[in-house]
């Protein structure tokens, strides 16, 4: 039960925290109202920008590029866990066929498995009694 409220707790902070950014990011932007020139020199390429604007649109980038980055590292995690999954799925395919196999043999009537019978059996099947 601790650990509900601790986890309660920790949402209600996390809430808290993401109200603060969101407020200093409106903080920023309405004291950085002033355009600046933003070009890129092989291009022909100007954009005149409030300063505010040009930095959330490269932080989104940033954030944008991180994410797939950290996507595409953790592709050989995920590779091995589906190799896993298909092992799990073969191996309990596998488990299923020798259980099958385990209940048929034990809804047959015994048998002698090597084929040999005890010395009394073989004595009573002759006829001869000891």
């Amino acid at each position: 039960m601790l650990w509900c409220g601790g986890l309660r707790w920790l949402r209600l902070f996390a809430g808290i925290i993401c109200v603060l950014i969101f407020l200093l990011g409106v903080l920023f932007s309405l004291s950085n109202q002033e355009t600046i020139v933003v070009k890129l020199l092989p291009f022909a390429f100007v954009v005149e920008a409030p300063i505010y604007l040009i930095l959330l649109i490269v932080l989104f980038i940033g954030v944008f590029l991180g994410g797939i980055c950290t996507w595409v590292s953790g592709a050989g995690a995920r590779r091995r866990v589906r190799q896993q999954a298909r092992r799990l799925k073969w191996f309990d395919s596998k488990l299923q066929e020798e259980r099958v196999k385990r209940y048929s043999l034990e809804s047959q009537p015994e048998e002698d498995v090597t084929g040999a019978r005890l010395v009394g059996e073989n004595l009573k099947a002759d006829g001869k009694n000891i």
